[in-house]
């Protein structure tokens, strides 16, 4: 991963940060650009600053703000942080890492993919802030904001808003002065500034003569429908030839292997193993070599942390800028300084306004927390209260100098808020369908659903969790943060297969939707019935694996006893849980019996042709089980072959298993049970029936554990010599073979079958919250439950949902919040 690894508006030097001292001005300073735009436009909208330093306060609310704009870079993409907070910090980043990436404005080749990004952050940005007002959850409200700035901020130097010279001078020039705040040239119109104006957005008549105004929107009208906007923003995530122009892209791993030592490439290329010439190595000895930027072919400096940079239109530091103009193809009107001073100044400005328009929503956000029976300042507290305590390194991190000490400024509550799987607040901003690809834009509704798990002994479970509404089951949901539905696949999804996120004591959030209307009813449901299946299909895994398991039998008995044992063939049957569960059920009398037969064919070692019939008796036990008696009655001569003689006889050695039984810790019991039988006299006149056949008499009984199957592996061999030693000593072999030949399978069955049998799930609570993301956003929580029962494969639970809202109700109590930035079309 990490030579997959980008920052976003990062900064000049990707890994260490700028060089500016710690109190510059974030206007003028050189360091996290995500973090010194948020700390200049908190700064400009009244957030608390701590202080009359230019800088704000690392304590302050501006700088806890600043953090979280900045550091979702951190968590998707920066593997020294991840390692800074351990295991569970690597998990949460895992599981976010499909959400985060859709935070970036990347992948989006046409302007309507733009506006719809931008109506998914704002519009989830103030569902979030509804929902943590109801909650009196300071810290998840600047989550939710400081990671809608982060997507703000990257539209403007990942998309070519700023490209066309022609377009952005008529804009400029149409819009009234008051809109750019004078001078004009200084202040560059935003994505906010285009629609105000195009919607009819009045500057005031006591400045403004309103026909001078009318003139330029019209003037502006005309441009748009003579040359729409032609906005993209460069491919990244997405295959670079389903886009227009590559974002650019950074590898770290060079940073990483500089701080291995020499001795251990030497030793890992110097040895005969698979490392010696792997992708690592290589990739490795190119780091270790001059030159390390292959895609680099202009002259700007390229900071020493970047093992590799691959040139495109983005403007994220003025390094990448000087490419970032090429690539754009206005390098020849306008230098990397200058694309990369107007995009910051864009995005600062743009983050400006924003903040402003959220600071409109503090009386209705106050008063929501105040219903809640919390206090009536939430938004001001949210602005001014101070962050907790600051991260400080390890000390096993001083290996890596001052690349971690520049990760440090987070306090525990912020990095909860990012961490912990009941919170990640982002996820308003991001569920849904992937606006970089071709989809319904009909949805507008969505469920934020947070689940606890009772915290007692078995109340977890390992089967799938399902959610649908209003009865439309078709169109479940899996609740797994694995496989979230419209979401990019991470790359790194079976490292988190250990997580469950329904254990006992768990708390999880997911977003689910769109829907086209506001949900009625949520169903929640365990389905395990799919393992039945899974175990069915490694049923039959296994009997394909059993006959390469027959060749290693005859070479080693052949290695042993020479031409005295010859195998005459081997036949494998298996019955699932199903099909053994309506033999148990079928009346007797009703039913003929369960026949199975057996075929060995000695052809080809020139011995003949054999079939044994057997049947099975299925009994259901008290507890779930089944009981099989499996009895063989018959054996069959097809066709001998001509040296066959009367001293020839056959006999059978075999196992009978239930693979989902595991064995005793201590060994004393193992589940498998080895059968012989014979040998068999057979005659070349037909047999006492004149048939060919021989009745027998031999049987085995052997439990199933609920969920399992049941398989009966035979070989028959012919020998004129063998004792009952040897027979033994085959069928042993024979049975230890299978026994090791079979070992994954049978591990992958009793694994499934604990899934199943835990497959009950007893949820604590379950809290609801339903949003829009449209203009006029309607949002609030519809149902809190405290659940008193079980769920199970035939009980799920049903959740009948408010049909008021906190915002947006029907008797407007609380009318819908407008949201003025959001535009439904141009």
């Amino acid at each position: 991963m990490a030579n997959a690894l980008m920052p976003r508006f990062g900064s000049e030097d990707p890994v260490r940060g700028g060089d500016s001292p710690p109190d510059a001005d974030p206007a003028t300073a050189h360091g996290w650009y995500h973090q010194l735009i948020t700390l200049e436009a908190a700064k400009a909208t009244g957030w608390d600053v701590g202080g009359r330093s230019p800088r704000p306060a690392e304590s302050s609310a501006a700088a806890g703000l600043a953090w979280y704009a900045d550091f979702l870079d951190s968590y998707l993409y920066h593997p020294f942080w991840w390692a800074a907070g351990g295991q569970d910090r690597f998990f949460s980043a895992v599981m976010a890492r499909p959400a985060l990436l859709r935070l970036h404005f990347d992948d989006l080749h046409a302007t309507w993919r733009v506006r719809e990004v931008f109506q998914r952050v704002l519009a989830g940005t103030v569902a979030a802030l509804v929902w943590a007002a109801e909650r009196d959850r300071v810290e998840s409200a600047r989550l939710a904001v400081g990671a809608g700035l982060h997507a703000i901020q990257d539209f403007y130097s990942h998309s070519t808003w700023l490209d066309d010279s022609d377009r952005t001078s008529t804009l400029i020039n149409a819009l009234p002065t008051s809109a750019l705040q004078t001078p004009k040239n200084d202040k560059p119109a935003t994505w906010v500034d285009l629609h105000a104006f195009v919607l009819g957005a009045e500057p005031s008549t006591s400045q403004w003569d309103l026909g001078s105004v009318n003139r330029r929107r019209r003037a502006l009208h005309r441009r748009l429908a003579a040359a729409p906007l032609d906005l993209f923003t460069g491919s990244y995530e997405s295959q670079p030839h389903l886009g227009q122009k590559e974002h650019g892209s950074i590898g770290f791993d060079c940073l990483v292997y500089d701080l291995l030592p020499d001795w251990l490439f030497d030793l890992l290329t110097a040895l005969p193993t698979p490392l010696a010439n792997s992708t690592m190595t290589r990739r490795w000895d190119i780091c270790r070599q001059e030159g390390r930027n292959p895609g680099v072919t202009w002259d700007s400096p390229v900071p020493p942390s970047v093992g590799y940079y691959l040139p495109g239109i983005n403007l994220d530091s003025r390094w990448q800028a000087a490419y970032g103009v090429r690539e754009r193809g206005i390098h020849t009107r306008t230098t990397g300084d200058e694309a990369f001073d107007l995009a910051r100044r864009l995005a600062v400005r743009h983050s400006q306004q924003w903040l402003e328009e959220l600071n409109k929503l503090a009386p209705t956000l106050d008063s929501l927390a105040a219903e809640h029976g919390h206090p009536a300042d939430f938004w001001h507290r949210v602005r001014t209260q101070p962050r907790g305590e600051l991260f400080t390194p390890p000390a096993w991190t001083s290996t890596a100098g001052d690349v971690i000490a520049a990760l440090a400024g987070g306090a525990a509550s912020e990095e909860h808020e990012y961490e912990a799987p009941h919170l990640q607040v982002f996820r308003f901003l991001t569920a849904g369908p992937d606006p970089a690809g071709s989809y319904d834009q009909s949805g507008t509704w969505y469920l934020r659903l947070q689940i606890t798990t009772a915290d007692v002994s078995l109340a977890g479970t390992d089967a799938q969790v399902w959610a649908w509404v209003d009865g439309a089951q078709e169109a479940k949901v899996l609740l797994d943060h694995r496989t979230e539905p419209g979401q990019p696949a991470s790359g790194l999804e079976n490292i988190i297969t250990e997580y469950n996120d329904f254990a006992a004591g768990a708390r999880t959030a997911y977003v689910i939707g769109p829907f086209d209307r506001r949900p009625e009813h949520l169903t929640l449901a365990v389905e395990s019935t799919n393992v039945l299946d899974v175990i069915g299909a490694l049923l039959e895994g296994m009997v394909t694996a059993i006959g390469a398991i027959v060749s290693q039998v005859i070479d080693l008995i052949r290695s042993l006893y020479g031409a005295d044992a010859n195998p005459i063939g081997q036949d494998t049957k298996s019955w699932n849980w199903k099909q053994l569960s309506a033999m148990a059920q079928a009346p007797a009398r009703e039913t003929p019996p369960w026949v199975a037969t057996w075929t060995f064919d000695g052809t080809q070692f020139q011995e003949g042709r054999f079939a044994l019939d057997g049947r099975l008796a299925v009994t259901a036990l008290p507890g779930g089980d089944l009981e099989v008696t499996v009895h063989l009655y018959r054996l069959h001569c097809r066709s001998l072959s001509p040296e066959w003689s009367a001293s020839d006889e056959p006999f059978v050695v075999g196992v009978v298993d239930a693979p989902g039984t595991r064995a005793a810790p201590d060994g004393t019991q193992d589940p498998r049970i080895t059968w012989m039988f014979g040998p068999f006299s057979v005659a070349t006149d037909g047999g006492p029936d004149g048939d060919g056949s021989y009745p027998i008499i031999d049987r085995q009984t052997i439990r199933i554990p609920r969920g399992s199957g049941l398989i009966i592996a035979l070989q028959m061999w012919e020998s004129d010599q063998e004792s009952h030693a040897r027979r033994r000593r085959i069928r042993d072999e024979f049975a230890s073979l299978y026994g090791t030949g079979t070992q994954t399978s049978r591990n992958e069955i009793a694994t499934a079958l604990g899934g199943w049998l835990a497959s009950d799930w007893r949820p604590q609570r379950v809290e609801v919250f339903a949003f829009n993301r449209v203009r006029q956003l309607e949002a609030g929580t519809v149902a809190d439950v405290q659940v008193t029962r079980w769920v199970e494969d035939d009980a799920p639970l049903e959740i009948l949902l408010d049909s008021r809202l906190a915002l947006g109700r029907t008797e407007a109590a609380r009318p819908a919040v407008v949201i003025p930035h959001i535009v439904d079309s141009w």
